[in-house]
């Protein structure tokens, strides 16, 4: 990662940069590290190694731990870290400013494609990017500021212990009740691990319009399980330990039975076998076709330029506004 001079203390994310391949911490697949319900888990903990010494235990100092929509947001955070750093950026000190509407953007491919100005494209995007949508997003960002976590994983060889929150700062600028400009800190733990190249998979945004909370960590599940694989077979007892759900197995197999009679699972079609789960890979990941992203250098240079002087130019007089008391 290059250290030149032109680089900034944010790392800021713009509209032409959302499209494309979202990225996610393998970490993150095998094990659930989420709430798979939008209600209230206090806690979940993982012991894993021969030896069960290594662990994950996630809690929350509020009402309830980062839920797996919650987790949205870090999949938006780990693309756009990973695209810094590649443009050179140092971004270790883990401060990430955006617009609201640029992350509805990221995870809302029905709102990317919206084009024009009509009063029906209009219409379409208030629904898609309401008042409501930004609350939303608050509360998620206030439920990762609010969740534990602690790990002993093993990384580049060397086990250590580290105990952090997703967001340890949060901070937004709003105007007419809508924020304009939002700025988190990012845990030094998860800039570290998107670092490491290798940690990282990509799939396709198809993922953002899985509704169940099971489904969607099942998804991720297969990704990393199966991948490019033809096949993956797995004990279900295995699974639903590895999926944190506060279900008891019973209840837990008859919602995986629920969501493999649906048919395919994006990617992976899902068969039971007794209690042993076999996914197959019934395509190859396929790669968002936006025509968007053939942008040339230039612009993506361009964009980043403006894209940073906007946003920084926001923070700047907020910060002002805070040095002179008001």
């Amino acid at each position: 990662m290059s250290n030149s001079k032109n680089n900034l203390d944010l790392f800021v994310s713009f509209v032409g940069d959302v499209r494309g391949k979202t990225k996610e911490l393998q970490d993150f697949m095998s094990h659930n590290w989420f709430s798979l319900k939008k209600g209230r888990t206090k806690s979940i903990e993982h012991y894993f190694g021969e030896d069960k010494s290594q662990y994950v235990k996630v809690y929350s100092a509020g009402s309830s731990i980062a839920t797996i929509w919650d987790n949205d947001f870090l999949l938006y955070v780990i693309t756009q870290l990973r695209r810094a750093m590649d443009r050179g950026e140092d971004v270790r000190n883990g401060k990430f400013a955006f617009n609201a509407y640029d992350y509805f953007t990221f995870r809302n491919r029905e709102l990317r494609d919206l084009r024009g100005k009509s009063k029906d494209s209009f219409e379409k995007k208030k629904n898609l990017a309401s008042g409501q949508h930004y609350k939303d997003l608050w509360k998620s960002l206030e439920r990762l500021h609010e969740t534990h976590v602690k790990t002993n994983i093993t990384a580049g060889g060397i086990t250590y212990t580290h105990a952090f929150v997703w967001l340890p700062e949060i901070k937004k600028i709003e105007q007419d009740g809508r924020a304009i400009g939002i700025e988190v800190q990012v845990s030094d733990w998860l800039v570290k691990r998107v670092e490491e190249e290798k940690k990282l998979l990509t799939f396709d945004d198809a993922y953002f319009g899985l509704k169940g909370g099971l489904e969607r960590w099942l998804f991720l599940f297969c990704r990393k399980s199966c991948g490019y694989q033809r096949q993956w077979r797995e004990d279900l007892h295995s699974i639903w330990k590895k999926s944190a759900s506060t279900s008891e197995f019973r209840k837990f197999k008859f919602d995986l039975k629920k969501i493999v009679a649906k048919g395919d699972l994006l990617d992976y079609s899902l068969l039971l076998e007794g209690d042993t789960l076999v996914i197959n890979r019934v395509k190859s990941y396929v790669v968002s076709s936006d025509k968007h992203l053939r942008r040339s250098k230039r612009d993506t240079v361009a964009s980043d330029k403006v894209a940073k002087q906007s946003m920084l130019t926001i923070f700047d007089i907020l910060q002002k506004k805070l040095d002179l008391g008001g």
